[in-house]
């Protein structure tokens, strides 16, 4: 079986380009022309988010959406995923990681998917 047999669920990658005119602060973001092959996990982590030194422990809950990629997708930190099967909704990639056994098998994008 293949790695591209895994990527079962379809994704829109949407590129960042930023205005360097140096005029105006303005990003843009462009949807590719096709459909990514994509395998959407999601993640959910609790973990301490006050300082050692707090009087009283407070935990943060983090929820991610992982996206595996074919190792060739054109994305990077700051682009947007639309992903269509989770009501339309729109993701920030906080970070994409060369994965698989060997660097460069694959693209792993994590996005922030709190609401």
């Amino acid at each position: 079986m293949s790695f591209d047999s895994l990527l079962k669920d379809r994704c829109i990658i949407q590129n960042r380009t930023v205005d360097t005119s140096g005029k105006v602060d303005k990003e843009t973001w462009t949807s590719q022309a096709t459909q990514s092959k994509c395998r959407a996990i999601t993640t959910t982590s609790k973990r301490r988010s006050s300082p050692d030194s707090a009087e009283k422990v407070q935990y943060g809950t983090f929820v991610f959406m992982t996206f595996h990629l074919p190792k060739n997708a054109n994305i990077a930190i700051h682009d947007r995923i639309f992903y269509p099967a989770i009501n339309g909704r729109t993701l920030d990639v906080i970070a994409v990681i060369e994965a698989g056994s060997t660097k460069g098998h694959h693209l792993v994008a994590q996005c922030d998917a709190r609401a």
